[in-house]
């Protein structure tokens, strides 16, 4: 076993098995989803905005933590904001492994997928909230 970047999967030889989240696989390559998951927002359990849904206003108005090494692809929120007229505020960028710590400690919110916010809101203090559709 070994790590790959997502440029140097393309070059490989031997390959059986690549786990990752990956823009392109190749010609000689398949692509199976092992799982799906939604985006939930995450704050602290005492932030204003924890109680209720979370308007596109609301949302906008909200310092965010973005998260810098999840590779996920959530420029559906921002288009979501865009086209109500908002964008988001990004107050913060910082990789998972600091994003526990900062939830539980500031005012920021994120987005994360739904099975890592859980584990967040499991061990620290902060609660799963979802945006209005």
């Amino acid at each position: 076993m070994r790590a790959l970047s997502r440029t140097s999967v393309h070059s490989v030889r031997e390959l059986d098995l690549a786990i990752g989240s990956l823009d392109r696989v190749g010609e000689r390559f398949t692509c199976t989803p092992l799982l799906e998951d939604e985006f939930v927002m995450v704050l602290h359990s005492r932030h204003p905005a924890s109680c209720g849904a979370l308007s596109a206003k609301v949302l906008a108005a909200l310092p965010h933590l973005d998260i810098s090494s999840s590779g996920e692809h959530t420029d559906f929120r921002d288009a979501w904001l865009t086209e109500q007229g908002l964008a988001r505020r990004i107050a913060l960028r910082a990789p998972y492994l600091s994003a526990r710590a900062i939830l539980s400690r500031s005012d920021l919110a994120a987005t994360l997928s739904r099975r890592i916010a859980q584990e967040f809101v499991r061990t620290d203090r902060t609660t799963l909230n979802y945006p209005e559709k």
